[in-house]
């Protein structure tokens, strides 16, 4: 958040693990975190880095699919479940790997 944003706030739990096998990219675990709900204070205070970020929004995550790659509109969907449920997901390329959805 610091280096992309240039903001702080405090990071909650761990919310998902995702295993992202990839021959072309190399293999990956990514990891979402709980960040919270960004206060107004904080609002103001972002700084995009502007090579890598061209601007932010708030969507709710019913419209995460129509936002981004299926993916990580899975890895999203299973990470805000999570926090409602106060669980932890642990996912194979966005996909609950005891379930198969």
């Amino acid at each position: 958040m610091r280096e992309e944003l240039g903001i702080e706030p405090e990071i909650g739990r761990l919310l998902a693990v995702d295993w992202a096998p990839s021959p072309v990219e190399g293999d990956k675990v990514l990891y979402i975190f709980d960040g919270g709900v960004l206060t107004p204070e904080l609002q103001v205070q972002i700084q995009l880095q502007a090579s890598e970020i061209g601007g932010y929004d708030f969507h709710p995550t019913g419209a995460v699919y129509d936002l981004t790659i299926p993916r990580l509109a899975r890895r999203i969907q299973a990470a805000a479940q999570a926090r409602s449920e106060g669980q932890m997901a642990y996912l194979e390329h966005g996909r609950d790997i005891e379930r198969s959805d």
